[in-house]
């Protein structure tokens, strides 16, 4: 398996992200929601090589959903805090889940 990032957001906030442990983009959705750790809106997914994958920063934030101060604690950067050629390069590879389609939406709230 493979270990994916996954970022939370709407149009007004950033909800959160995390990593997690899946076979593909689409899995690793599945997998943040029967966690309980997709907390709805637009999700962008990416692959992290498995070189990055022991990085400090990434493993703390398996299997929860950390935010945005945690986040940036840790050494993360907002998007719109990187190049151009980084956010494209992002954009090109991250696979996105609209608000509309997220499984959290349709997972029971308790």
């Amino acid at each position: 398996m493979t270990h994916w990032y996954i970022s939370f957001a709407t149009d007004a906030v950033f909800r959160g992200a995390t990593v997690v442990e899946a076979t593909d983009a689409e899995d690793a959705i599945k997998v943040a929601s029967d966690r309980g750790i997709n907390p709805g809106g637009e999700a962008a997914i990416l692959e992290i090589p498995l070189a990055a994958e022991s990085k400090a920063d990434l493993v703390a934030m398996k299997n929860r959903l950390v935010g945005k101060d945690e986040m940036l604690a840790m050494g993360g950067k907002r998007a719109a805090d990187c190049s151009e050629e980084i956010q494209n390069k992002f954009n090109a590879q991250a696979d996105v889940v609209c608000a509309g389609c997220n499984l959290s939406e349709q997972v029971p709230k308790s």
